[in-house]
């Protein structure tokens, strides 16, 4: 356990200020909500605290020691994100001691520890389970089951603090009374008075940056972004990228969807590529998306397909599938999604080739290898492969587009991703 001290903690996104000089004590064992309506800067402050988003002035203190500018793995903090995060296809146990296996402890005491943890949240029937599976009938029935693994998994290493984003629904009293770290938790004051499970929540306008490295007649290297921007019902995507350097770069590309949030996921409208190649224009590709059709970029006319995505919108649109029905990510398995290409709709298969722990900038993260099936595609086809991270609410870290072996791009994740809450 440790005590947390923050000190005028400013933090804004442009010009849109969030955090207006934060000043809050938290007392070793000690469990605190921050309760409000969303967009109030809960999820912002959490992400402060574990250092996913750098404050723009102020300072963090845990057990004393400064932390505002220490990466988020070496702050000894265990995050519980709301969409849970669970690896659904690894057992509670697995999920429990994957920490520990990174850490590189022996098998025995992994199975010790995680041993411990069950017991302790009296979880150990949901131990050869995974996340989706039936429940045993000798599994507890108080509350949802899925929060007491998703807490233990955050317990086993022992964290000092242990930090939520909104984890009241269905969190059982049992599991929080089983902790003895210091706790600090988000909710909104609908899900602090709910027991029901929360449902699905599109994310805030989000930013996430890239490294950029490949090949282009020749080795390259550059940067890249993709960037969710949310208002009300209606959302935008945004992938760039620019191969060379940024005052004189071989390409750049800008593609963009802009469309509207379903009950069934993201709807696009309409479909933008703009691409310069050392620095000379191509002509723009656009798809309109209208009703009962799809008019593509060559003006071919398709019939609309349900689901139908287009290569921009379908990052967010795999995150919304994941976090509603993880079961999808199971290794072996395989994900359709319809998309609209230029020339073209084609229902785009991926297959979920394996787990991969990945190194960023900021430390490991764990992606999950989504492959297109080579056979699905003509020689040529620009195909994309994705690492979808479980602990970032399934956003890609890293996304490899291909034309051929000596015509590629690599993106890998260079900062924590940013959020305007």
């Amino acid at each position: 356990m440790a005590a947390v001290e923050i000190r005028g903690i400013r933090k804004g996104f442009g010009d849109l200020p969030i955090l207006r000089g934060i000043d809050l004590d938290i007392a070793d064992g000690e469990i605190v909500v921050f309760v409000g309506p969303s967009g109030c800067g809960k999820s912002t402050l959490l992400r402060t605290i574990c250092g996913l988003e750098t404050a723009d002035e102020g300072t963090v203190l845990i057990g004393g020691r400064d932390m505002t500018h220490v990466a988020p793995a070496q702050r000894g903090i265990a995050m519980v994100f709301q969409s849970y995060a669970l690896y659904p296809h690894m057992t509670v146990f697995d999920n429990m001691g994957f920490a520990l296996k990174l850490a590189g402890l022996s098998r025995d005491e992994i199975r010790v520890k995680v041993e411990q943890a069950a017991a302790t949240l009296r979880i150990e029937p949901l131990l050869q389970r995974k996340p989706k599976a039936p429940k045993p009938a000798s599994a507890p029935e108080p509350g949802p089951d899925k929060p007491r693994p998703v807490v233990a998994a955050a317990s086993t290493p022992a964290p000092p603090e242990r930090v939520a984003e909104a984890p009241t629904p269905g969190l059982p009293e049992a599991a929080a009374s089983a902790t003895s770290a210091t706790t600090v938790a988000a909710a909104s004051p609908a899900s602090a008075a709910s027991a029901a499970g929360p449902a699905f929540e599109w994310p805030a306008s989000t930013r996430m940056t890239y490294l950029l490295t490949g090949n282009y007649r020749g080795e390259v290297s550059g940067s890249a972004q993709v960037e969710w921007v949310r208002s009300g019902s209606n959302y935008q995507v945004h992938v760039d990228f620019i191969v060379g350097p940024s005052f004189a770069p071989l390409i750049t590309q800008r593609s963009s969807s802009d469309g509207e949030i379903t009950a069934e996921g993201l709807a696009p409208r309409r479909y933008d590529q703009d691409v310069k190649v050392l620095m000379k224009s191509r002509p723009r590709q656009t798809i309109v998306f209208d009703g009962a059709g799809v008019v593509l970029a060559n003006g071919d006319v398709r019939p609309a397909v349900p689901g139908l995505q287009d290569t921009a919108s379908q990052f967010v649109q795999l995150t919304y599938m994941f976090s509603t029905r993880p079961e999808l990510l199971q290794v072996g398995g395989r994900v359709d999604i319809p998309l609209a290409l230029p020339k073209k709709v084609a229902v785009w298969t991926y297959d979920v080739v394996k787990e991969e722990v990945l190194d960023t900038p900021f430390g490991p993260l764990t992606g999950i290898h989504l492959k297109p099936r080579t056979n699905d595609q003509k020689a040529g086809t620009l195909s994309v492969e994705m690492w979808m991270a479980p602990q970032l609410r399934y956003l890609p870290v890293r996304i490899r587009f291909e034309q051929d072996a000596q015509t590629y791009v690599d993106m890998i994740i260079a900062k924590p991703p940013e959020i305007a809450n």
